[in-house]
């Protein structure tokens, strides 16, 4: 298992969330790839939390 912003094609996404105050995750998936960014209550990029992405290698 492995902390980060962003999954690898080899990895699956299995949890997302964010480090800050009234924010919530929000995953966007491109190739294969997945990133993990936040939202504010307004649904604007939150600028102060701090992504986290939960990934595990694929078996």
């Amino acid at each position: 298992m492995r902390l980060d912003v962003a999954c690898r094609r080899d990895e699956e996404l299995i949890g997302a969330y964010c480090r800050g105050m009234a924010v919530v995750p929000s995953v966007t998936v491109t190739d294969g790839v997945s990133t993990v960014g936040c939202l504010d209550m307004t649904a604007k990029a939150a600028k102060d939390a701090q992504p986290v992405a939960v990934c595990m290698k694929k078996p």
